[in-house]
This record gives structure tokens, sequence and C-alpha cells, in this order.
């Protein structure tokens, strides 16, 4: 429980409150609620470091929070390691007991509760404000050391699960930022001490936002152990996994006339080792593997299991005055595919997958033109069924589009890439393709197109 204060106290510090309470008479660097532990070991077995803290609050002080805000609640850290992170560290859980071993601290003890070598080091809030033009909050966490358990397919689809893994990761949730005037977009209106797409929405921000951004990003390395021997064959193969999500990407609060955002984005990537691909659900027997976020009620789920990179938009926009528009759901993926099917004069060739390139696209609209657009999205449900066509829009438009795309290669079992033949998929539909506003005196279009 210790508090700190580096700077000028107008009246002096005032111990019955906190500095938070008379953040009006304070001009300098303050934490409080500071808990700490930490153990060194010099033994004929080697050196060993050991330390756990947490800070209940860390800001600066001196300004006024609609003008400048700095600071950070509920930081934690913790380290565990040898001589270095690649030499053992001390198993406290099973040297002492289910609690560990407690530090006195003169207070309540803390507790060093490690089972092997670790870095971490987490946030569950961070805050920065610059006036009404910057804003970024969210929850952060790094760690490194950490041990999971995955699965990993090889060629002919032969599968080795719960192969242990030496992990690194970042994550973060619940990420605000914001750049422009009349800020932030979005701020703490329910008071949960939460940020997201519960709290309102500022209706007079202008600028640059990304709301309810989410992230992480593991690196993870196979290593043998002895409850599996079958991971003898895997160990040392490395592999990298990401996810990010965000409600919206884009400028807001600038006239109809422009605009550019992105809604509900998720962003998917696995990727690494050389014949053997990751399968982090396991063949489907576990969710897949979670990376920490500094928030423990929102991590990041890692649930891939092949590689991909993968990149879907609900809703895209793009609009210049009233003569373009383009609008409507993307995704984008390149992926191996492990289960597909190829068949050679009707035949299908077993152990035989592809690699594959996929564009899809749902409920897309484009016009060109004047007076447009002809029709959008106004309450960017997704859907076009509620919509009613702009009838003084004059040009080109394509509406109601959706299409799937795929180009593939045949995989061979040893990650076998065969580039001289390539497969083409192509399905489409469109409500309406063709000319706007033009009739009586020119037509042309197409209707309920299929292909």
């Amino acid at each position: 429980n210790i508090d700190i204060f580096l700077g000028y106290a107008e009246d002096g510090i005032n111990q019955s409150k906190s500095f938070s309470e008379q953040d009006d008479k304070l001009y300098g660097l303050g934490a409080e609620g500071i808990d700490f532990g930490v153990l060194l070991i010099k033994s004929d077995q080697g050196n060993f470091t050991a330390a756990k803290g947490h800070a209940d609050l860390i800001a600066v002080y001196g300004f006024d929070p609609s003008t400048f805000e700095l600071s950070a609640t509920d930081i934690d850290f913790e380290v565990n390691m040898g001589a270095s992170m690649d030499d053992p560290a001390i198993d406290f859980i099973a040297s002492r007991g289910a609690g560990g071993l407690a530090v006195a601290t003169g207070g309540e003890p803390v507790m060093l509760d490690m089972t092997g070598p670790r870095i971490m080091a987490s946030v569950r809030k961070a805050t920065l404000r610059i006036a009404d033009f910057v804003y970024l909050s969210g929850s952060f966490e790094f760690q490194k050391g950490d041990e999971i358990r995955m699965g990993v397919i090889g060629p002919l689809g032969v599968r080795i699960n719960n192969v242990a893994a030496d992990s690194m990761t970042i994550g973060a949730s619940n990420v605000q930022a914001f750049i422009g005037a009349n800020g932030p977009y979005r701020s703490d209106t329910n008071g949960d001490g939460v940020i997201n797409t519960e709290d309102d929405i500022n209706p007079d921000a202008i600028g640059l936002v990304i709301d309810d951004f989410t992230f992480g990003y593991g690196m993870y390395k196979t290593k043998f152990t002895l409850d599996n021997p079958l991971s003898a064959m895997v160990a040392g193969q490395e592999y990298q996994a990401m996810r990010a999500s965000a409600n919206l990407i884009g400028f807001i609060g600038i006239p109809e006339t422009f605009e550019i955002s992105l809604r509900d984005i998720d962003v998917r990537v696995s990727m690494g080792g050389d014949v053997w691909k990751a399968d982090y659900t396991q063949g489907g027997t576990v969710d897949g593997v979670e990376i920490a976020t500094g928030d423990p009620l929102h991590p990041v789920l890692i649930n891939m299991s092949d590689n991909v990179i993968s990149a879907s938009i609900g809703l895209a926009r793009l609009r210049l005055m009233d003569v373009l528009q383009v609008e409507g759901g993307l995704t984008f993926q390149m992926r191996d595919l492990s289960d597909a099917d190829i068949y050679i004069a009707g035949v299908p060739v077993p152990g035989v997958g592809a690699k594959a390139l996929v564009l899809g696209g749902m409920n897309l609209n484009a016009f060109v033109g004047i007076k447009g657009p002809y029709l959008t999205d106004s309450n960017n449900d997704g859907s076009l069924e509620d919509e009613t066509p702009n009838t003084d829009a004059i040009g080109f438009t394509i509406a109601d589009l959706d299409f799937g795309l795929v180009l593939a290669n045949p995989l061979l079992p040893g990650d076998v890439v065969i580039d001289q033949v390539t497969l083409l998929g192509v399905w489409a539909t469109a409500k309406y393709a063709g000319l706007v506003g033009t009739d009586p005196w020119v037509t042309l279009n197409a209707q309920n197109v299929v292909f």
C-alpha cells in the first residue's frame, strides 16, 4: 500500500485523501496502491530472480483533465527467471504448495506463484488525452514464457494434439483512438469503467476514429515433453497467430459529401511451421488458445485450425460528394484447404489439398454519376431490403451485388504447390446493373443477374 508522489504539492500532501481527490493542488507524477515482492537466490544450482508488483494508479497531475490526461490503472508485472529467460526458473507451486511463496511486506504478503519462466506486464486501463484533439484508451498486456498446448497437422492429415509450446504474446482490448476536434468519440457514459460500444457516441466529434479495437498476437515454439512422446517429432516448430477486430475505423462528423469508413472488421492470421501446420483447437476438442489483453473478461481467442490470412469487413463505405459511391461487405482470404477435394478426370486424388485465394462480397453497391448515391444502407444493418432507391440519381449503378471468387492451386503433401495448375470458381448475383435516371431517353440495364 505504498503511495509515491514526485513533484510539488501546493498545500502539502493530505494523507487522508487519495492523489486523485486532491489533484487540483498537485503538480507532478503520482503512484498509488503499490505492492511488490522480490526474491533473489544465488545457489550452486544457479541464480534465480522472481518479482511481482501491482499499482492501483499511476498518473500525471497538474493539468485540467479536459486539457491533458496521462494515467494508467491496475498495473501489474511479474518476472520469474534463472540467469536468463532460456534457463530453468523456480516452480513456486511445486516447491511451496498451492499458494506459492509469501514475501513479507509489513502488510499483506505478496504471493509468488509462478510455475516457470515468465515476464508479464499489464494495464487494465491506460488513458492519454490532449484537449479535445487526441484521445487513446484501452487495456494492454505483454507476456513471455507461458506454456500453452496446441495441435499440429502434418502430411496426409497426420495429427498430434496436446503439443507444448513456449509463448510470447501481446494483447489489447477496448481500445479507443481519436484524432480530430470536439472529441473523444466515446467516453465511459455508463460508468462501468470500460469504454466500448455500450457507451454513447459523441455526435459532435469530428476526425479519425478507431472504435472498440481488440488485438491479440502470439508467437509459439513447440517443445518436447515427457507426457507426449510424439511431441519429439515437431519440437522446435515456430508459429505466429493474430486476431484483431474493430467496430469502426474511419472518419466521422465530416459532411456527408465525403466518407471513408470500415465497420465490423475481423482479421485472422495463422502461419508458420514447415510441413506441420498449427491447429489451436486440437481438432475441435478445445475452443482454442487465449491471449490476455489486460482485461480478464475480454481475452482474444486464437482458434484457427489451418494456415490462413483473412480479413473481413461487415460494411465498407467510400463516398465522394454525390458522384461516386461504393459500399458493402467484403472478405479476403489466403488459406490452405487441407480438406479440399481435387479431381483428375472425375476421380478424387487422396492427400491433395489446395492453396487458395478467396474474395467475397455481400450487399455491394456502386454508383458513378450525379445526384447519387442510388442505393445505400442508411441504417448500417447490412441489409438493403428495407432501403428505397434514390429516384433523383443519374448515372451507372450496380445494386445488391453478392459474389464469391476462388483461385486455387493443388497442394501436395510437404506443402508443395503445383503452380502450373490453377483452379477457378466464380459465383455472383446482382439485383440491378445498368443506367438509372436516364429513362425514357436511354435505357440499358440487367435485373436479377445470376452468374
